[in-house]
């Protein structure tokens, strides 16, 4: 029964169960494919899994000449299995029909599994006076992250990001930048690719309709239907032509009356980054990365300026979205913040920003990037304040 979870999980989220060698060829430190991310947050919990039963062991080790309370223990561990598997059944289930289940299903057990290994290190292992424990605090060596918001403060992130990205005009809610191969949607500017396009950036707009979905959100009748669910229109100048359609005017009313919603979703998605972007740096840099990012999580303005980066600019793992082997997402950022000289770490992080974006605009193949695009992300930054 102990993986049984994840194996279903497995089959559910990607076209196969990984084969026996495949941790000895994948990547995980920049998973390019939501199918390779998958597999490196099933290697997470296979690794997590091991070290609950670790502890396991050895609590029951330590109390096995006290019968009764040796089947007690063994009795709340099943009993916790059934919870476990039930709540992040239910978890996968919420987010079916977009690609981001997998990930969301096996980061909360990953999530349940550290929280019950170090319940039972606490109960069962640990002692009253100053003697050591039997074993380690499993929590040093697992960087676990909450953030959190009021719902003011959600609502205000999300009208700061939809200036950001479309300085308040609900026009923009469905547009398509010169120079891309893909529309932007949303108070986020999600990526959506047209059929047949498979761009270098990570897209967001599928996983935001299967959001709404699970929040029982009421889609437009052609946008519930659309199978596959890619951008209806093949490229910038079909777009044009069709920005004053049903479609596009609907869509756009959509997105407008559910601001709410989509502020939730890209929440959501950077708390589910940032223990992904701990574990793929430099094992030397972990440390200070899971320090930065901790001070960060303790203010709204650093709470922001995660949500709206990772959203603006991605988590920085996938292999594709780098320019001469550079990258520009959260994990770039901060890596960068230790080569800044500043005291907060908000300013920090928004200087190391500055310094990333800057010399990913010098890398770019396309001019445009440096001449008019930079600016404007140089400006969005200097939101990043408390």
């Amino acid at each position: 029964m102990k993986f049984a979870f994840l194996s279903g999980l497995l089959l559910l989220a990607v076209p196969f169960v990984a084969p026996q060698g495949l941790a000895e060829t994948l990547d995980c430190s920049a998973p390019a494919t939501t199918v390779e991310m998958n597999r490196c947050k099933a290697q997470e919990v296979e690794t997590a899994d091991a070290m609950l039963d670790k502890y396991l062991r050895a609590s029951l080790d330590r109390y096995k000449d006290n019968g009764q309370l040796a089947e007690r223990i063994e009795s709340s561990q099943s009993a916790w299995e059934t919870y476990r598997d039930a709540h992040c059944g239910a978890v996968y289930e919420k987010w079916s029909g977009g690609t981001i289940r997998g990930l969301m299903g096996g980061e909360c057990r990953l999530r349940l599994t550290r929280e019950r290994t170090h319940e039972l290190w606490r109960s069962w292992l640990t002692y009253g006076d100053s003697t050591p424990p039997d074993l380690p605090d499993p929590s040093k060596s697992a960087p676990g992250f909450e953030i959190s918001l009021s719902e003011a403060q959600l609502g205000q992130v999300g009208e700061k990001i939809f200036q950001n990205e479309c300085a308040g005009k609900t026009e923009c809610l469905v547009h398509w930048n010169r120079g891309e191969a893909f529309p932007s949607v949303g108070i986020g500017h999600f990526i959506w690719y047209p059929e047949g396009v498979d761009g270098r950036f990570v897209e967001s707009f599928p996983d935001l309709v299967a959001f709404m979905r699970s929040q029982s959100v009421a889609l437009p009748g052609w946008l519930a239907q659309l199978d596959p669910l890619d951008a209806p229109w093949p490229d910038r100048d079909a777009f044009l032509s069709a920005r004053d359609s049903e479609r596009v005017v609907s869509l756009r009313q959509f997105l407008n009356a559910n601001k709410p919603v989509q502020a939730q979703f890209m929440f959501e998605r950077a708390q589910a980054s940032m223990a992904r972007v701990v574990e793929a740096a430099p094992e030397s840099e972990r440390n200070q990365i899971h320090q930065n990012l901790k001070a960060l999580t303790t203010t709204p303005g650093g709470v922001y300026a995660l949500i709206d980066y990772v959203n603006f600019k991605g988590e920085g793992l996938a292999d594709t979205e780098r320019y001469n082997g550079e990258g520009w997402g959260l994990l770039q950022v901060l890596r960068a913040m230790d080569d800044v000289n500043a005291e907060a770490e908000l300013d920090q992080f928004r200087q190391a920003a500055a310094k990333v974006l800057t010399r990913r605009a010098e890398n770019a193949p396309k001019p445009i990037e440096k001449e008019k695009w930079l600016p404007g992300w140089l400006k969005r930054l200097e939101t990043y304040r408390d």
